[in-house]
């Protein structure tokens, strides 16, 4: 009554293989170092998220880095006509 078919325990199996392998990051060992600054942190985004997302992201610090220069020079123009 309650035997249970050895298809569906090997079935169970790879599942529970995978979710395990699924769950694991998409991080490197670190084996393969390279002199680049910020590579082997870029190679892991580009592993672990979407492309868009990244674009989005990128964007976004752009935009904001933008912003932060403009009012870093406003504020050195205004100090600079002041004195």
């Amino acid at each position: 009554m309650g035997l249970i078919n050895p298809d569906e325990m090997m079935a169970a199996e790879k599942q529970e293989m995978m979710m395990q392998k699924s769950a694991k990051p998409a991080l490197d060992d670190g084996e393969d170092k390279h002199c680049f600054p910020y590579y082997d942190f870029t190679r892991s985004l580009i592993k672990r998220f979407d492309g868009s997302f990244l674009f989005i992201l990128v964007l976004v610090n752009f935009n904001q880095g933008l912003g932060i220069l403009i009012s870093l020079s406003q504020q050195d123009l205004f100090k600079a006509y002041m004195d």
